[in-house]
């Protein structure tokens, strides 16, 4: 699971960036967040951490399904993975996208996406809601999703994923 994604992080530390094609169409306003993250799990029943840097970009001119794009991040600051949605894109089964310099793969929401590249549900659609100070109104099974701590801007400064049944827990530390 986690291990396929950090050897594809490790590959992308000797490959330099990855880069997401330009989409045709409108020009759309993206909102940047920074910070770090760290991913604790069991593996084999053995303790393991992951952690790095993350870029998120979350479409601020929508009042739908917000476009994204999440950039991970090396201890050293190269880009790892890139997960993007795109809810305007014309073909249903490639609006979620996952890119690494080994594997791109496509879904129609992120759930799947992260499904398929994964195999289990990291909750980023779940997440996105939280960066305006609303909570979804239903979260993901098996997830607990909190705001730990928000900056004076009211941008939250800590989120905690935690889900129980797969040993995982998630941190977003988020950059004023």
């Amino acid at each position: 699971m986690l291990q396929r994604l950090f050897a594809i992080a490790l590959t992308l530390l000797v490959c330099g960036c990855v880069s997401i094609p330009h989409q045709a169409g409108p020009e759309k306003q993206f909102k940047s967040h920074a910070g770090r993250f760290s991913i604790n799990y069991l593996k084999d029943g053995i303790a393991q951490r992951e952690q790095g840097g993350f870029e998120w970009k979350v479409q601020t001119d929508s009042t739908e399904e917000k476009a994204m794009q999440l950039s991970l991040l090396s201890p050293l600051g190269n880009t790892v993975v890139v997960i993007a949605l795109n809810p305007s894109e014309a073909q249903i089964n490639q609006r979620a996208s996952f890119t690494s310099p080994n594997q791109t793969a496509f879904a129609p929401d992120l759930d799947s996406l992260m499904q398929s590249t994964l195999g289990w549900r990291l909750p980023l659609a779940a997440l996105l809601p939280w960066l305006e100070k609303s909570p979804p109104k239903q979260m993901p099974a098996d997830w607990e999703i909190a705001v730990q701590s928000r900056h004076p801007t009211d941008l939250p400064k800590l989120i905690t994923a935690n889900n129980a049944r797969l040993n995982l827990s998630v941190r977003l530390v988020f950059e004023e």
